[in-house]
C-alpha cells in the first residue's frame, strides 16, 4: 500500500507542476497580449493626431497658395491635386508593403511553448530562449 501512495504524490504533484507551467504561459501569452493592445491604442492615436495635423496644415497651406497666386489659381489647382494623389498613392504603398511584411505577434509565448514541447520530447536543454525585445 504505501507504493500507491507514493505513486499518487508523484502524481499529485507532476498535476501541480503541469499546471504551474500552464498558469506561467497563460501569463505571458496575457502580459503580450496587454502590451500588444497598448502599442497598439498608442499607435492609434499618435497616426489620428498626425493625420489631424497634416490635414490642418494641409488646408492652411492650400489656401495660402491659393491666395499667394491669385491669378493663376487654376494651375495651382492642378499642381495640389497631383500632389494630393501622389501623396495618398505613396500612403496606399507604404501601407500595404507594412500589411504584407507584418510582424507575429505573442513570440514570446510561442518560443516557450516550443521549448517545452522539446523539453518534454527528450530532446535540448530547457534553457530559456532570449526575448529580441529584451535584448537591447
Amino acid at each position: 500500500m504505501p507504493e500507491r501512495h507514493g505513486l499518487f504524490r508523484n502524481l499529485k504533484h507532476l498535476l501541480g507542476d503541469l499546471l504551474e507551467a500552464v498558469g506561467m504561459r497563460v501569463s505571458l501569452f496575457a502580459n503580450e497580449a496587454e502590451e500588444a493592445r497598448i502599442l497598439l491604442l498608442s499607435t492609434l492615436v499618435k497616426a489620428l493626431l498626425a493625420v489631424f495635423c497634416l490635414g490642418v496644415g494641409l488646408v492652411v497651406g492650400v489656401v495660402f497658395l491659393f491666395l499667394l497666386f491669385w491669378e493663376s489659381r487654376l494651375v495651382v489647382a492642378g499642381l495640389v491635386a497631383l500632389g494630393f494623389i501622389a501623396a495618398a498613392l505613396f500612403c496606399a504603398h507604404a501601407c500595404r508593403s507594412g500589411l504584407q511584411r507584418g510582424t507575429l505577434l505573442f513570440t514570446a509565448t510561442l518560443a516557450e511553448l516550443r521549448q517545452d514541447v522539446r523539453h518534454l520530447r527528450g530532446g535540448e536543454d530547457a534553457s530559456p530562449v532570449p526575448n529580441e525585445r529584451q535584448t537591447g
